[in-house]
């Protein structure tokens, strides 16, 4: 994972996303370059049942500290994850992946 930026050298305010030390399988990477905070992240695999929505409800808490901020944010990642059947075109072609948690977590 990494954030490039054409003839500027991003600084790296924060590797990991806060609220769980033991997450070592989502990865989150927070940089500023010319002002605007830039953030790229992505979610877990469904390594244990609802690892996914927990990793979303952190990232969520997350972002609503930092637009508040006097600067410009930019978030973007890799987020692989079909919170509900609506999401998907066939939901059943989907049962039992990790990026479904409703089947990962054994509704």
């Amino acid at each position: 994972m990494a954030i490039l930026a054409r003839g500027q050298q991003p600084k790296e305010t924060r590797g990991g996303l806060p609220g769980d030390p033991e997450d070592l399988h989502s990865r989150y990477i927070e940089t500023t370059i010319d002002g605007i905070a830039s953030a790229v992240s992505i979610s877990p695999t469904a390594i244990k049942a609802g690892a996914e929505i927990r990793w979303f409800e952190r990232l969520t808490q997350y972002a609503k500290k930092l637009f508040p901020l006097d600067q410009r944010v930019v978030l973007a990642g890799d987020y692989n994850v079909i919170p509900t059947e609506l999401d998907a075109y066939k939901p059943e072609r989907w049962v039992k992946d990790a990026l479904f948690p409703e089947s990962s977590a054994g509704y």
